[in-house]
């Protein structure tokens, strides 16, 4: 049934209806059922469909149950005279097919009373600008500074915000993956690496130094 809910209710007294022993034509009409709207729908093409319609293509269709299309034609003519259905048919919006009395017969009162919830997206779609972005990027390296040093960390800032004139995107968010800790972690090791002079000390050993010849000197 054509309404997320999962199931319809069958009257007893289907099988007694002359359709029912003909195999194929008991197969159409449950398929026809599993289709059929339980609440009012709107199509993509904007086509209303009320409780008890569905919108099929007989190629489809014949192809989905496995038969000609002469067959399923015959056998929805019978459903016709049968007073099971009626059909519509519209260049635009396809065939719509009506099950008879189907909310008296087939809808559930739980699928009567019940609203259905939409469907939220699978796409999160952020709605903060450029700078808001930027901000909580900056927010996100405060914690590290202590470790990594003001200029450390504002070297990193400055490289992963960038971005392309042409893009709303910074540098940081065109990234796979981006783990701050461990890129910060890794940026710091090879910023060592480029303090290194030919005497091969690190900036942080040339300051220590420095350090202590100021001490001495104010002996």
């Amino acid at each position: 049934m054509n309404n997320d809910m999962g199931y319809f209710k069958m009257p007893y007294n289907l099988k007694e209806h002359k359709f029912y022993n003909n195999p194929f034509d008991r197969l159409l009409y449950f398929t026809l059922l599993m289709k059929t709207n339980s609440i009012e729908k709107t199509t993509k093409k904007g086509q209303v469909l009320e409780v008890g319609q569905c919108v099929m293509g007989y190629d489809s269709l014949a192809s989905e149950l496995g038969v000609s299309r002469k067959k399923l034609t015959a056998s929805l003519k019978r459903f016709i005279k049968y007073d099971l259905i009626s059909i519509k048919s519209e260049v635009r919006m396809g065939t719509t097919i009506t099950i008879t009395d189907y909310e008296e017969h087939y809808v559930t009162k739980k699928a009567k009373t019940i609203k259905l919830k939409p469907k939220k997206s699978l796409v999160k779609v952020s709605k903060k600008t450029k700078e808001d972005r930027e901000i909580d990027f900056r927010d996100s390296l405060v914690e590290h500074v202590e470790e990594y040093g003001k200029t450390t960390v504002r070297a990193f800032f400055n490289y992963w915000t960038e971005s392309n004139p042409n893009s709303d995107k910074m540098r940081f968010e065109m990234q796979k993956v981006f783990d701050v800790k461990r890129r910060l972690k890794t940026w710091s090791d090879k910023d060592k690496e480029w303090n290194k002079k030919d005497d091969g000390i690190t900036q942080a050993d040339k300051d220590f130094q420095e350090h202590v010849m100021r001490q001495m000197k104010n002996r």
